[in-house]
Formats: structure tokens, sequence, C-alpha cells
């Protein structure tokens, strides 16, 4: 079994094993979850998705930077991280690109001395996933693994954290 993100990257069942083990986040229900490593909270508004086998869903994750620091976009420049949602791929027959919501605001970032894209707000992170037409009705857990960097605007200092959220899929 492969692990993907919307970038196409293949990580193993073992990458998400071992960040699953070291960093157990509930995500379940509308309450914010800091990510105090990262400087940011978290939600996840629908943590069920009901669809039939070989539709679309959209896993959805909204993320609030602390006061003063800003996370970065899905959108790669320069080398500069990208957000990215790694997904369990037991489920999906393939994915559309991750999308953001509202669009990111390019500027020059102190931390890479180079332009950047970026969110001093809210930001909703969403991803397609095309369920594959075989699936049999019944629940399945999905996993995701948020991958984030944010930065401050004052110091410059950047952290990074892999989030793992779960989500539930019920095919009827």
């Amino acid at each position: 079994m492969f692990k993907i993100y919307s970038h196409f990257l293949i990580f193993s069942t073992i990458t998400l094993a071992i960040l699953s083990a070291v960093s157990p986040v509930n995500s379940f229900g509308q309450d914010w979850t800091d990510m105090n490593r990262v400087k940011a909270k978290y939600r996840v508004t629908k943590p069920s998705v009901t669809a039939k086998a070989g539709e679309k869903i959209t896993l959805e994750i909204e993320v609030e930077p602390f006061a003063e620091w800003y996370i970065y976009s899905v959108k790669e420049r320069n080398g500069v991280p990208a957000t990215m949602m790694l997904l369990d791929m037991t489920v999906a027959d393939h994915l559309d690109p991750t999308t953001e919501n509202p669009p990111p605001t390019e500027s020059y970032d102190e931390a890479y001395d180079d332009e950047a894209y970026k969110h001093h707000k809210t930001v909703t992170f969403s991803q397609v996933i095309h369920l594959k037409k075989k699936l049999k009705k019944g629940k399945y857990p999905v996993e995701v693994t948020l991958g984030i960097q944010t930065c401050n605007s004052a110091t410059g200092q950047c952290v990074k954290d892999e989030i793992p959220i779960k989500y539930e899929l019920v095919v009827k």
C-alpha cells in the first residue's frame, strides 16, 4: 500500500504509521485543535463523508495561524516548502490537486529571502478524491496527514510538522 499527496509523490505506509504513533490528534468534531508546534490551529468541519462507490468526495481542513505567524500555500515556489495533504489511497482511485481558499498572497518571505505564497489568516485546504468504483458498502477510515510549515513574521522562525487527521467514509 502507498501514500500519495496531490503532487503525486509517494510515501510508504510505514511513514504514516510512525507519524500517527508519535503525533496522535483527535480531529473529530467542530472545535479547533491547537497545533502548538507549528503555531496554528485546525478543524475538520465534516469528519464523516457519505458517498457511493465511484463518486468524488472532498475532504477539507481549516487552518488558522496564531498571531504573527503565517502558513505556506500548496503552491511551490523557489524551494519554499508547500503545504501538502498526504492520503491513504485505500479508497481512492485518484486525486485532484489540493486547493486552498482563499487564494494565497504572494509576498517577500524573510525566512527564505525570496517571494513565497502564504496565508496570514484562516485558510481551507481541500482535497477531492475520486473513489474506487468497486468499493463495497460500509464504513472506511481515511487517514490524511497535513504536511505544514509556519513562519513568524517578526522573528523569521519557521516550524514544520505533519499532523495526522482521521476522516470516516460511509459508502452507501
